[in-house]
């Protein structure tokens, strides 16, 4: 079923929401303690445990201590330890480790995986590896052992140094794997040259996708009949569910657009008649989408593109700057992701952000 509709009420907020982290075992990988210049392999590090094909010679896994050496550039990102996955083979079977967290994949919710990644210099003798190199890695995020979110090698950082992965998925209404416990598993990929991938700090957040009540204070007006909200949804074939909205309205500088490349989220609320949010999407701020940054800075706004839409099915949303009825907002979203409202709608045509 096709339908297109207005709402009573559209807002979209810049968002400076608090995430609640998500307890991660032993995150920096301390544990075991270990002295500087030493490593503890051939057991998984403590909370932890191994993934593929493992063994206790040249395919391990564990802990190393790089400090008072030459190994990395600068301190490990977080504590002392790094997390070890060493393939000595480069035989393309990549092997890791995983880790099964408390918390379960929720409705409404943003989830942010970061995990710094570091690349081991190439150390003087006496050593009997070759640290040259970097094999490449995998960073997952998993709900029931599902693999709901990646970021598949696309940082390579220099000798000896660190580089932050950054994952995001925002679940809307539905998710196949809702209610299963969330999960994490770093991967070396063991498909180039070199031999050991550390990682570190690993994060996960999570921010509830809360829309405000209404009425909502210091609004922006639409001009007169520039606000547009269309809506498509398609029971027998859900990927071609959509939505866009086009807002024309008030003069809007760019001061008043925060700063998304870095610091501001975007949340559109869809609101009924009767005042009950119907849809939400977030543009998170930072992030890479489709391997680069999701948002970017032109000389008249902002514009976030996400082709694969893992914000909830969105997919692009333009920020323009101008004078009264020259200021306006573009956002198009599609996919089952898309949060679906329920028909009918009470409808008392507004706009406003």
């Amino acid at each position: 079923m096709w339908w297109s509709a207005f709402v009573a009420l559209l807002v979209l907020v810049p968002v400076y929401g608090h995430a609640a982290p998500v307890a991660v075992v032993n995150s920096s990988f301390e544990s075991p303690a270990t002295p500087p210049d030493s490593f503890i392999v051939g057991a998984a590090p403590t909370g932890w445990t191994g993934y593929g094909n493992l063994n206790l010679s040249d395919r391990v896994i564990g802990v190393v201590n790089p400090n008072t050496t030459s190994l990395y550039v600068e301190p490990v990102p977080d504590g002392s330890n790094i997390g070890v996955t060493f393939l000595q083979d480069f035989s393309g079977d990549e092997a890791g480790m995983q880790q099964t967290l408390g918390a379960t994949l929720e409705v409404f919710t943003h989830y942010t995986l970061s995990v710094e990644i570091g690349n081991m210099a190439v150390s003087p003798p006496p050593n009997d590896f070759d640290f040259g190199g970097f094999p490449g890695y995998r960073v997952e995020l998993l709900a029931g052992g599902i693999v709901i979110a990646e970021d598949d090698n696309t940082l390579l950082p220099g000798e000896g140094r660190f580089l932050t992965s950054t994952i995001q998925l925002t679940v809307g209404q539905t998710h196949a794997q809702l209610g299963q416990p969330l999960g994490i598993r770093l991967v070396n990929l063991d498909a180039a040259p070199g031999v050991e991938v550390n990682f570190d700090d690993v994060r996960v957040d999570a921010t509830a996708l809360d829309c405000p009540e209404l009425p909502v204070a210091g609004c922006k007006a639409a001009s007169s009949a520039r606000g547009t909200l269309s809506l498509a949804a398609d029971a027998g074939d859900p990927d071609r569910n959509s939505a866009a909205w086009i807002w024309k309205g008030a003069a809007t500088d760019v001061a008043e657009l925060g700063t998304p490349p870095t610091t501001t989220t975007y949340l559109l609320c869809v609101y009924d008649g009767s005042g009950e949010a119907v849809l939400r999407l977030r543009a998170p701020a930072g992030g890479s989408c489709d391997g680069k940054d999701c948002w970017k800075a032109l000389s008249s706004g902002f514009r976030y593109r996400d082709r694969s839409g893992s914000a909830g099915g969105l997919g692009s949303l333009q920020l323009k700057t101008g004078a009264d009825g020259k200021a306006s907002i573009k956002l198009k979203a599609r996919g089952s992701a898309l949060e679906s409202p329920t028909l009918p709608l009470a409808l008392t045509p507004q706009a406003a952000t």
